[in-house]
């Protein structure tokens, strides 16, 4: 191992980097669904006002030895076992009787197939082990892998296609220290993908040149039960991370000591409690197929929950990583933790192409081709550990037992032994040869071979087959935490995806059906489209979900018990206190059926999670509702006896964990319209005051809905740069986060002129980084955080803040630029969404009557599917097509598809006065967002802008007035750069003013107007016209019934019209691309070469710039319209 220098951090930063190491922790906390237990622990953590001096505690405790030998022993002596059910025996209890014969039992399971468990009890055949720590002891970790564990995950240490569990890349700045971001680790959901998806494109791109390909897919059996680490190979890493200079001894050098030591001791103490409670389950193989069941071999597992275990995981397999690619360098190896894919292509007249194609290959033939030979020449397997074999098979040929089952347990490779050394950094180990030390002990690193699938793809084969594949690896992975995103787009219809069919035969034969089976992943996107659906829409009613409840008993409630939040936030968001009870109650007769090896088994863990989900879960509901749905799910729980010191289930208890859940920020935002911080003052006021009436027995209470938007309202206020901010958020607060509350906070206040981009840059530093800025709009050098305004500039024309009233007229109107740097992309794949926008939402919205149906959101969904199927680069969407609310989801739309998103937003009505809550008078906003993602240090954001129509047309002046409202007009242009795009944004009746319309004559590339406008034929015109006047692409998108949504480039009349559409029942999109460079090359000339390219474009008008185009085109234009609108706004 190389020896590196630690980069020290001084001791009077250690209080801060416990600080760091805090907010790191719920970051990963909050995100895996497997935790939810210690999240629980964690929120309580957070309860009382001075809790911020349990982390002094601990930094104090890390300097002074005495004190960190009091604390350690407290941690250590606290450490348990969380033991959660893994495999779910489904045989019937007949067929596991005594009575059944044989073949009784071989036939009686697969000719009567059941929808549920008939069982009188639910058998657990094996449990997925998880530490039970107290919060300071996780704090540690964090710690160790802040200050240690970070050098064994550098790329000159890791494999590069090994993913999951690796350390974000920019964790680290100014000197390699630590920042207050509060992600440490890559998305797993992002690097599960990745990691699957690129071995995918090789063997796609292999295919397509003419090669035969193979995939093979393994999977390491309980990897972390199988690895080993023993105190003198944990001393030897540390020995290899030291100073260069060490023999120099520094308090901090002792507090890296007692870190690192404080690690080792946790996966000792846990692997000690493990064999304890665990005697009669072998969880590891030893090197002579002995399970290992107590102290003999000391085996310190990896404690699963335990952050530095994901570090140490991955560190282990580097052996492995380079072996394979050394011994076998195939096309692809990429290894996610312990799930594997090899893709290799088939070379003809070679030793894997005869295995193929001239004998019945198995999975484990090239194994033993590859992996068990030294040279790729034979296929016979190795059963010794020489150090030919880089895996060995077990002897199962010598064995006599003839049990399929125990065949199968011995029916396994591992890796040899022989390569599991590490360099010594110092003299140590005699029983290894000079300069290593063997690691791993005894204990086997095993492949599970039920679990190793080959895959042959022959040239020309059709691409769904590679896409099915990719599904198939999703449904054999070993991630228990991959659970898709609540806003993966999903149809309501697909309903029978849940369902997994399994067949002996042809699927065609119905005698051929052998079980059914629900998919996790699928029934978690399911339920994630349930929650979309609560939220967004007033549709409470759906019949899929309530089938789906029917399933979820017994055994299969059991199976997927890391479900349960969801299945609880989709109750909670219905207000369907009838099935929440009835789920209550299904779990609650479930957890009494469970049993172990015949014996009843204790559900306590089990009831930690649904107590950990119900607290979390009700705390996006508050008052009245919210407090009787909670006094029966205990009165369900108690009268069961299932409750205990650790899941008291009682009201004020529960209201304490719900309070905590919302102060921590613990609670699940993204069913949170607003950003929290924005609600957060109102609500802590309110819940203070149902407190107290809670202590008070007082039963009517207001009640508060955090989910609906509506009711959020109410406690929205503008979010200040005040120093008492609250910096442990356990997710990032994102820029369109706080634009979009800010905004909300500042029209319903009826504010006259609404402006929040100055201070975005600065919330965010202060919230995410805990940094406050003390001049301008820009950090300091001391700032280490995401800098939003080197890739987002904003620039305006100021404009004193008058009375809303006052007129200006349209040669006065301001201007607003705004850049984003990017990737320049020459040409644009433009989407127009053909939709219907119901006459009637203009009315009704004057009426205070609101359609947010399921049937309007389906329609939005399926656009925005088309859109990914097409992977669009911008799609376009009628004037006042989308509610208000619904924003935040278009949002993560955009950032997680990286498309930006154009639409005309449902007219907004805001009270006219507060002085009469009553008054029915209404200020009524017309709206276009404008939705545009972009990166920072691999990281998604998206820049929201709003632009307030500035002419109403005299029909909708006319509805508004007579309803006895106020039309709001808005007063500003906007410009945008994105992609190296120029292009601005109308609405409708606006571009019916010359001024207005030609106010960036000369500047833009696309010219984009959304509407809902009947005189098609006048509109019509004015678009043709623009198009040669502004000599620029123009693209207008009109509901359906109207129609006349196009795309129009300034050419001939016969191949001006690049697209458009008008009419048709079902939504659908139109594509195009929008050739940027062509247009602009075309510009730069002169008449008469224009001329010779007359077929693409007509020439440009008089007068036209060609200056800007030039400037265009070297990339100067950005900087050149910055400069010109800081002297309009000197003049």
């Amino acid at each position: 191992m190389k020896t590196n220098e630690i980069n020290l951090f001084e001791l009077d930063e250690l209080p801060k980097y416990v600080e760091i190491a805090y907010k790191k922790l719920k970051n990963s906390i909050f995100f895996d669904k497997s935790n939810v237990i210690t999240r629980n622990d964690l929120v309580e953590f957070e309860y009382g006002k001075q809790w911020k001096n349990r982390l002094k505690d601990l930094a104090d405790s890390l300097v002074d030895s005495d004190k960190w030998k009091s604390k350690e022993k407290k941690i250590l002596e606290a450490i348990n076992i969380i033991a959660l059910p893994k495999t779910i025996n489904n045989i019937t209890d007949k067929e596991k009787s005594k009575e059944c014969s044989d073949e009784q039992k071989s036939t009686s399971h697969e000719s009567v197939i059941f929808n549920k468990n008939h069982n009188e009890k639910i058998n657990i055949e094996d449990f997925q082990y998880r530490i039970d720590m107290p919060i300071e002891g996780h704090i540690v970790g964090v710690l160790w892998i802040l200050l240690i564990g970070r050098y064994l995950d550098e790329d000159d240490k890791m494999y590069k296609h090994s993913y999951g569990n690796r350390l974000r890349r920019s964790l680290f700045k100014k000197g390699k220290k630590p920042t207050y971001y509060p992600g440490m680790f890559e998305p797993y959901f992002s690097q599960y993908t990745s990691w699957r998806d690129n071995g995918i494109d090789v063997a796609r791109e292999h295919l397509d040149k003419g090669d035969d390909i193979i995939i093979l897919t393994m999977y390491l059996q309980r990897y972390y039960y199988s690895v080993n680490y023993q105190e003198d190979e944990f001393n030897n890493i540390f020995r290899a991370l030291k100073l260069e200079n060490n023999d120099k001894k520094s308090k901090e050098t002792d507090v890296l000591t007692r870190i690192h030591r404080f690690v080792f001791n946790v996966i000792k103490s846990y692997s000690c409690k493990l064999r304890s409670e665990c005697k009669d389950e072998g969880l590891w193989i030893t090197n002579n197929n002995v399970k290992q069941i107590g102290d003999k071999h000391a085996n310190n597992v990896l404690p699963i929950g335990f952050l530095p275990s994901c570090i140490l995981a991955n560190y282990r397999l580097n052996v492995l990583d380079q072996q394979i690619n050394t011994r076998w360098n195939p096309l692809y190896y990429g290894r996610y933790v312990d799930d594997i894919i090899i893709v290799d292509k088939v070379e003809k007249n070679s030793e894997l192409h005869k295995l193929i194609y001239d004998q019945n290959t198995e999975a484990s033939n090239i194994i033993e081709l590859y992996l068990t030979n030294c040279n790729a020449k034979k296929c016979e397997a190795c059963f010794n550990q020489s150090e030919r074999a880089l895996f060995c098979h077990s002897n199962i040929k010598q064995n006599e037992d003839k049990d399929d089952k125990n065949v199968e347990e011995q029916d396994y490779y591992y890796l040899n032994p022989e390569f599991l050394k590490v360099p010594l950094a110092s003299q140590s180990s005699k029983s290894a040869e000079a300069g290593t030390m063997k690691v791993n002990g005894d204990v086997y690193i095993k492949v599970q071979n039920k679990k190793v699938r080959l895959f042959v793809f022959n040239s020309g084969s059709p691409d769904m087959l590679l896409r099915h594949f990719q599904n198939e690896i999703l449904k054999n992975s070993s991630e228990f935490r991959f659970l898709a995103p609540a806003d993966t787009i999903y149809s309501v219809n697909a309903y029978c995806k849940l369902f997994d069919v399994k067949y002996s035969d042809s699927i065609n034969k119905i005698s051929s059906l052998k079980d059914i089976a629900i998919n996790k992943f699928e029934l978690s996107k399911f339920l994630g489209k349930q929650m979309s659906i609560s939220v967004l829409t007033d549709s409470k009613d759906n019949p899929n979900f309530c089938e789906l409840l029917k399933l979820m008993v017994d055994d299969v409630l059991i199976e997927n018990y890391m479900l349960w939040e969801r299945i609880l936030e989709v109750l909670i968001l219905r207000h369907d206190k009838k099935n929440l009870l009835r789920f209550a109650q299904n779990v609650v007769d479930s957890l009494r059926k469970l049993a172990y090896k015949g014996d009843a088994y204790s559900s306590r863990d089990l009831v930690r999670v649904f107590y950990s989900s119900l607290c979390r879960v009700m705390a996006l509901t508050w008052g009245s509702r919210a407090d009787s749905a909670i006094k029966d799910v205990c009165k369900i729980f108690n009268e069961a006896q299932l409750a205990d010191e650790a899941t008291n289930f009682d009201e004020k208890t529960i209201f304490r964990f719900r309070k905590q859940y919302c102060f921590s920020r613990m609670l699940n935002k993204f069913l949170v319209p607003l950003c929290v911080e924005s609600i957060i003052n109102k609500l802590q006021e309110k819940i203070k005051v149902m407190e107290d009436e809670l202590e008070n027995s007082k039963d009517e209470q207001v009640n508060i809905f955090l989910f609906d938007f509506q009711n959020a309202l109410s406690l929205i206020s503008e979010i200040n740069l005040s120093t008492n901010k609250y910096y442990y958020s356990p997710t990032v607060i994102k820029p369109e986060e706080l634009k979009f509350s800010m905004y909300t906070a500042q029209m319903f206040s009826k504010k006259n002129k609404l402006e929040v981009d100055e201070d975005i840059n600065k919330l965010y530093a202060l919230l995410n980084y805990n940094y406050k800025f003390n001049n301008g709009n820009t950090g300091g050098d001391d700032y280490d955080g995401d800098r939003l305004d080197n890739v987002v500039t904003i620039v305006s024309s100021d404009r004193p803040d008058t009375d809303k009233d006052t007129y200006y007229p349209d040669d006065a109107i301001d201007k607003t630029f705004v850049a984003i740097k990017g990737e320049a992309k020459k040409k644009l794949h433009i989407a127009i969404a053909n939709t219907k926008i119901d006459g009637r939402y203009f009315e009704n919205v004057l009426k205070a009557v609101y359609n947010r149906s399921l049937d309007r959101y389906e329609k939005l969904e399926e656009i925005l599917r088309m859109a990914v199927k097409e992977k669009v680069d911008m799609i376009v969407f009628p004037e006042c097509y989308l509610p208000y609310e619904w924003l935040p989801r278009l949002n993560r739309f955009s950032t997680t598809n990286k498309i930006a998103v154009i639409s005309g937003v449902e007219i907004i009505d805001i009270n006219h006065s507060d002085e009469d809550e009553k008054d029915f008078k209404k200020d009524i906003f017309n709206l276009t967002a404008v939705i545009l993602p972009y990166q920072i240090n691999n990281y998604s954001f998206a820049y929201m802008a709003f632009h307030e129509k500035i002419h109403f047309s005299p029909e909708e002046k006319r509805m508004i007035v007579n309803y006895s409202h106020f039309p709001r007009e808005g007063r500003t242009l906007q410009m945008f750069y994105w992609h190296d795009v120029f292009f601005s944004v109308y609405c409708c009746f606006e571009i019916a003013s010359i001024s207005l319309r030609s106010a960036f004559k000369n500047y833009l590339d696309l010219f984009v107007a959304v509407e809902c406008n009947k005189d098609i034929n006048y509109f019509s015109n004015v678009m043709e016209s623009l198009c040669r006047d502004m000599h620029c692409y123009c693209l207008q998108v009109n509901t359906s019934d109207y129609g006349d949504s196009r795309l129009i480039k300034p050419a001939s009349s016969v191949k001006m019209n690049m697209m458009r559409i008008k009419g048709g029942c079902n939504e659908a999109i139109l594509v195009e691309d929008i050739d940027i460079y062509g247009l602009r090359n075309f510009q730069r000339k002169q008449y008469e070469l224009q001329r010779d390219e007359k077929d693409n474009f007509k020439t440009t008008p008089p007068g036209f710039d060609i200056s800007i185009v030039d400037a265009k085109l070297h990339k100067r234009l950005v900087k050149r319209i910055k400069e010109e609108i800081g002297r309009t706004k000197k003049d």
